[in-house]
This record gives C-alpha cells, structure tokens and sequence, in this order.
C-alpha cells in the first residue's frame, strides 16, 4: 500500500523535536511497520530523518512568503496548489493521511477525486486556539479552507471526545469521525526495574516535558515547585522542552527564588526523553482550567510508560483511560483570579495588571463599582484593586450626591491603594499623618504567610502615607 502523509502545518517540523513531531514520526513508524510505503508531503522538516524513518521518501511544500500575518496566511491557502501537484506527480496513492492543519484542503480533496481513503487527523479546534492564542487575519477564507477540508475527509480521527464533539457539530462535516488517543511505543522507555535507587542525599527531582506555552500552565507547576522547595530543599525541578513562554518562565522562576533548583533543559530529540524521565521521581501534567478540555496529552502517555509517579491537574472531560488512575495524584487546576478595578483612570496599574495570569480583568468606575454591590454582582470577582477610592471617600456636600451611595465595602477580597478603608477594625488615624511629602519603607512583614511567602518587600518606597490603626483582632500582614 502506498500512503501519503501530509503535514502542512509550519508550526509542526515532522523530523523535529515537539511533543507534534513525535507523534508524526510514531504515526509514520507504525504504517512502515505494516510494510506500508509512505511518502511525507511536509511544510517543515526539522532535521535528519530519525532512526527506522531514514528510508522514508519526504517532499518539502515551498516555504512561501512569512513577512506579516496576512502574507502567511496567504502562503498557506496557496500551498494548497503545490501540495496538489506534488500528490499528482507522486501517485497514484492508496490512502492519504492527513495531520490537519488550519489552511490546508488539497491533501483530503485529492484522496476524494481519486476515490481513495483520506483519513483527517484533528488535534484540536485549530481555528479557535488561532484566534485566542495568536491571530487570525483572513477570518472568512480559513473558514471555507478548515470547511474544504472537513467536507472532502472520508472519516475524521479526534483525538479525544472534545475534538470529536467538536467535528460532529461542525456543519462541514459529513462523514465518520472515530475518537483515537493519542499514544506512545512503550518499548522506547525504560522500565522502572532500570532506575537507579533512590536515596535519602539525593534530592527528589520533579520533573515536565513539553512544549512552554501557555495553555501547558508551567507557570503553575513553578509556583507549586517553590513552595515545595521552600519547605524542603532537597528537591529540584527539571523542565524538558522550549517555546514561546521560555523567558517569561525563566522569569517566573527568578521571582520566586528557585533559580539554584529549577533547570531548563531546552528542547530534546524523542530518543532523550526516556533517559530523562527516568531521571525525574514525579512528572507534572499541568493544566489551566478549561471550560472544555480537548487535549489528548502527549506527555502523560509517556510518564505512564516511564512507569513514573505522577501528579495531574484534573481536566475537564471524561476519563476514558482507566490505566491512569492508579498511583497518580489527581488535583484541580490552579485557579485564574477575576480582579475587577476600580479606577477614574491609572494607565501604569491597568498596565502591570495585565502581565498577570488572571482568568478576567475589568476596569470600571467608582459608580459602576457600587451599582454592582447594590445588585449583589460583586461576587462574580475574586479580587478588586480600589485606585484612590473607597465608599464615602468623595466629599458629602457634591451637588446630586446619590442618597443611595454604597457607605461600606460589600464582604469579599479588595487591595486599596491611596484611600483608607471604612471598615470594622480599621481606621485611619490623621493626627499621625505626617505629611504628603514623606516616604515610608516596610519594616517587617510575615515572610510565611501564604500571601506574602514569595514576596520581597525590602525596596517598597511607600510615596504619602496613611496611618492605619488596627484593632487588636486584625490580622497584620506589614507594618511600615
């Protein structure tokens, strides 16, 4: 049988390094195994073919122009005509299997005017996770491309029932589409039976392997690791793989002060992933939370074949792998904070807010703050940061003052800058004021409190200070 495999996407070198490239290349090594004779019509190569996939014939599609977003995506749309011609030139094909990738049809429409098999193998919702993760120029011609493709496919894989459910509504779509998980060979990785013993002086390594971006939550799993660190520091965290959030992550970690034991250790071939995991007594899947979780993660089928302990966010679909619920932890995904503020206006703090991981970030104005107390919709927020204000801080005697004015802060989180609170146990004591020139610097603070554990407050220059009294049932986090 003669098969071509097609892999139009630019982001997915199939002889690279990415958790993609791998699945690629087992995909391409099990139809060798079955003495297939497959050829790769692929827009990136990425490297020398590995081991048992040197005889395999592979067609690179014209790279095309990538100069901004709309030429890319151009480029893309229009390598459907290379693609074409090269399957032409090449056949006749028995089947051709598809990677889906969001611009490309031609691959699925030859298999269909050629009345063979063509097989679309979808990994997600690509056209959403365009829109939210990147961008996307050409909104109606990838629609129709994504649309091409869906309606020429014989029979569509998902790779979970999110996927699946996603490609049974899409009203492009026509044919079978069956449900495939992703997987691994576990004859690649060693058995726990090769490890090297653990012992007490050596310190417990917790480990991730993955592509860094966002939706991989590694920012989570560094937090986590910190705290771990800074109750036992004989322990280290080794993360295996690159991307886009390298840097931010490095950063992260530099934040929370375990440069000494967190090691990035860059992207690997698939023939080092098993030594390494091998290393690592604890592999992390971590997630962010999703409302609807369609991965088929890469990374936990191979911490199960590594015979790995394994610590998971729990993902938000039905678990159709009894095999992974034995010796692993199982915890919720860290949770994104919605932080309303209420401003008239603070370019610099609306600024800094949005560098953060936050689930929801809105800006409203002191009125609009108390029009969502009066209808009890303050609750909808985790956090809200008051700017300059706080109930009754405007002056009484302004001409319209609303009689229905909020007069104190409904229960719930709130971080005041500039303004005193008005509430039991606090008052703001203006007779120690001492002037709106002065400058304050933090004395002390509870360096274990949770919410201060990885936080250093030796450089905060506090500019026109309020004295606050406390009472004696108020819990003081800093003192100035």
């Amino acid at each position: 049988m003669r098969i071509a495999y097609v892999c139009a996407d630019h982001g997915v070198p199939v002889f690279g390094t990415k958790g993609s490239s791998n699945h690629v290349q087992e995909v391409v090594r099990s139809m060798v195994a079955q003495r297939a004779r497959v050829e790769i019509f692929a827009a990136r190569i990425g490297g020398q073919p590995p081991p048992g996939l040197d005889g395999v014939a592979v067609h690179r599609l014209p790279k095309g122009s990538r100069d901004t977003r709309e030429q890319k995506e151009r480029s893309a749309l229009d390598a459907n005509g290379h693609l074409r011609d090269a399957l032409d030139s090449r056949g006749p094909f028995d089947m051709v299997y598809e990677r889906h990738s969001l611009w490309s049809y031609a691959g699925m429409e030859y298999a269909r005017d050629h009345s063979v098999p063509g097989l679309l193998e979808v990994n997600a919702p690509l056209i959403q996770e365009q829109r939210r993760y990147r961008r996307l120029v050409l909104q109606d011609e990838t629609n129709r491309a994504v649309a091409r493709a869906f309606g020429a496919a014989s029979a569509l894989l998902g790779v979970s029932e999110g996927v699946a459910g996603y490609l049974r509504d899409h009203s492009a779509v026509s044919s079978p589409v069956h449900v495939v998980p992703n997987g691994v060979d576990p004859e690649r990785f060693l058995p726990p039976s090769h490890d090297r013993p653990r012992h007490e002086e050596r310190p417990v390594r917790v480990g991730f392997v993955g592509t860094l971006k966002p939706w991989h939550a590694v920012e989570d799993l560094i937090e986590a690791f910190a705290r771990l660190h800074g109750r036992d520091g004989n322990t280290r965290l080794l993360i295996v793989g690159d991307g886009p959030q390298r840097h931010i992550l490095e950063a992260k970690v530099a934040a929370c002060g375990a440069h000494d034991a967190v090691d990035f250790h860059g992207a690997v071939a698939p023939a080092e992933v098993p030594p390494l995991l091998a290393s690592m007594d604890v592999a992390v899947v971590p997630y962010s939370p999703a409302e609807k979780f369609y991965f088929s993660p890469l990374k936990l089928f191979e911490y199960m074949a590594a015979g790995r302990a394994i610590v998971a966010a729990e993902i938000l679909q039905p678990d159709a792998l009894a095999a992974d619920n034995v010796a692993r932890v199982v915890l919720p995904p860290a949770k994104r904070l919605a932080v309303g503020v209420v401003t008239r206006g603070n370019l610099f703090l609306a600024a800094a807010l949005e560098g953060l991981p936050l689930s929801r970030l809105e800006t409203m104005t002191p009125e609009q703050f108390e029009a969502m107390a009066r209808t009890g919709q303050t609750d909808e927020f985790d956090v809200f940061v008051l700017d300059g204000w706080v109930p009754n801080s405007a002056p009484a005697t302004l001409d319209g003052a609303d009689s229905d004015a909020l007069t104190s802060l409904p229960p719930g989180g709130y971080l005041i800058f500039g303004a005193a609170p008005d509430m039991r146990g606090l008052a703001h004591d203006q007779s120690a004021d001492s002037g709106e020139t002065d400058m304050a610097i933090m004395i002390d603070w509870n360096r274990e409190h949770p919410a201060l554990r990885f936080v250093g407050l030796d450089n905060l220059i506090i500019a026109n200070p309020k004295a606050i009294v406390a009472s004696d049932d108020v819990v003081t986090l800093a003192t100035s």
